[in-house]
């Protein structure tokens, strides 16, 4: 890859980033980029919807309008890319020899070294204008120089384009979109295209009537109307994680919603260029939502509604399920609302947007009619998960919320509509507590009645009680010694023994056998 500065300008760069930081600390601003590499063809891919919106509310001159335009960014190994949606529909581009600000432009300032300088340093910084047509300025101011010599609207270091670039007649379209690629690493070799690595960027819209009438100007991070010489005022782009989106990724089965809080009496979003339905077809729609206001500033129960946009009655009527708990409704999109006579509006749409009002306070058919003061009190509030769009009733009532959808809002595209009224939008996730499990009671066992013991018998007592057996050989020794000790002496007997024969048991020997020879005489 070839350098583009010398180095005698590499010197005095060197000399210069003294004073440069990574990180504008003057600008609080900050954007995510989702790592990721979309087609650029001025159109929003689905890569888009991993890349975090902002919207641009910094109106520097002119009127104000609620008509904001958004901007994402992702990045990948080369290249940095931009996408803008801006809600114009009334587009001058006649007189493109006037400067850049005076016609309908959309310009994207970029600072490689989110420079603090309040001057572009011809190297790192650089400002491009396009018009809605794809046309980009030729203000030298709006193309610098970039490396003592590259313009940077070169090819090689930039490709954009717009959603009307082919379309040039059309001065009526509802809003375009454009989208920007900035080869950094052409730019600015060394740069890290790393998770974690912060440029500056501005991105700012020009609207004009006519001839030098710019009605207004509306930024992202510059409220100085500054940011075409002077990067000090631009906001940060900050690379997110490889591999994924830019935020970080849910736990399973969390929900993530949009949390609408009004701040004035009815409360409304519209939504435009963000379905392409055809309203013959599709007539049906669900919403996930949860309720947290159910009541307005006279008791009446809060409901909600949804117009063809540009708004225009009748209303199709949204009657909420007020529990506090995450619910669905299924709504018939060719419905209104039981106090008119007008018939539905939604088949005569051109299906391009809506208009939200997640909560009213006295339009239902059930609520007060009429002048009624009833008005939405505020900081009430109200979740939305998504919105979306089928062709029969039984396909929206089988929606699981991922599959079978015609279109689907999901809660990023909820975040910030073309327009809105009294109502703040920021998308909030979480993962909802597992339902109570009741313990089943646990049965006490019946009381046992203890039985007394009964005493044992002896014999059992003795059958139990443990006999300690001497050892045998013991036993066999003390009783050889007993025997010995209780024997007379063999000597002692012999002595004790007469030493002639006893004639009186002799004679009682001969008695008796005389007595029995007598008997045997006396039985014969």
């Amino acid at each position: 890859m070839k350098k583009i500065f010398s180095l005698a300008l590499a010197a005095a760069m060197l000399a210069s980033m003294a004073v440069v930081a990574n990180a504008n600390p003057s600008n609080s601003h900050t954007i995510t980029a989702a790592y990721g590499t979309p087609v650029v063809d001025g159109q929003m891919d689905d890569i888009w919807n991993n890349a975090e919106m902002q919207v641009q509310d910094s109106f520097r001159s002119g009127t104000e309008t609620d008509a904001k335009a958004q901007i994402r960014v992702m990045y990948d190994d080369t290249y940095v890319y931009v996408l803008e949606y801006v809600p114009d529909n009334t587009l001058w581009t006649s007189d493109l020899t006037l400067a850049n600000y005076q016609y309908d432009t959309t310009e994207c300032c970029i600072s490689l070294t989110n420079s603090e300088m309040t001057s572009y340093d011809g190297v790192f910084d650089w400002w491009v204008g396009i018009t809605p047509y794809g046309v980009r300025n030729t203000d030298s101011n709006c193309a610098p120089l970039i490396g003592g010599g590259t313009d940077v609207n070169d090819a090689e270091y930039l490709t954009v384009h717009t959603s009307l670039e082919n379309d040039p007649e059309n001065d009526t379209a509802e809003g375009y979109w454009v989208e920007w690629a900035f080869n950094v690493k052409a730019i600015d070799e060394e740069l890290v295209m790393d998770e974690g690595t912060t440029i500056g960027m501005e991105i700012s819209v020009n609207d004009n009537a006519e001839y030098n009438n710019r009605t207004m100007c509306m930024g992202w991070a510059d409220t100085t109307d500054g940011a075409s010489g002077n990067p000090s005022t631009f906001g940060n782009v900050v690379f997110g994680p490889k591999g994924g989106a830019a935020a970080a990724e849910l736990p399973e089965g969390a929900i993530e919603y949009a949390h609408y809080v009004a701040s004035g009496n009815d409360p409304y979003l519209n939504y435009e260029n963000i379905i392409d339905i055809d309203p013959e077809v599709v007539t049906w729609a669900q919403i996930k939502y949860r309720t947290i206001t159910e009541k307005d500033s006279l008791d009446n129960t809060l409901t909600g509604q949804i117009y063809i946009t540009p708004a225009a009655e009748p209303f199709i009527p949204v009657k909420w399920n007020h529990t506090g708990n995450w619910e669905t409704i299924v709504v018939d999109l060719t419905s209104v609302s039981e106090k008119t006579t007008l018939t539905s509006l939604w088949k005569d749409s051109l299906g391009l947007g809506f208009r939200l009002d997640p909560m009213e306070s006295n339009r239902d058919a059930e609520a007060n009619t009429g002048d009624d003061p009833a008005v939405v009190l505020p900081d009430s509030a109200i979740d939305i998960a998504y919105v979306a769009f089928f062709e029969t009733e039984e396909a929206a009532k089988a929606f699981d919320g991922v599959n079978g959808a015609v279109e689907l809002i999901t809660p990023d595209l909820l975040l910030a509509p073309a327009s809105s009224n009294a109502v703040a939008v920021e998308i909030l996730s979480e993962v909802p507590a597992a339902p109570a499990v009741e313990e089943a009671p646990v049965e006490e066992a019946p009381a046992v009645e203890e039985v007394p013991a009964e005493e044992p018998v002896a014999e059992e007592v003795a059958e139990e009680a443990p006999v300690e057996e001497a050892p045998v050989e013991e036993v066999v020794e003390e009783t050889v010694e007993e025997v010995v000790e209780e024997a007379p002496a063999a000597e002692e007997v012999v002595e004790e023994a007469p030493q002639t024969f006893d004639f009186g048991v002799i004679a009682a020997v001969a008695a008796l056998v005389s007595a029995a020879g007598y008997a045997l005489t006396k039985k014969r």
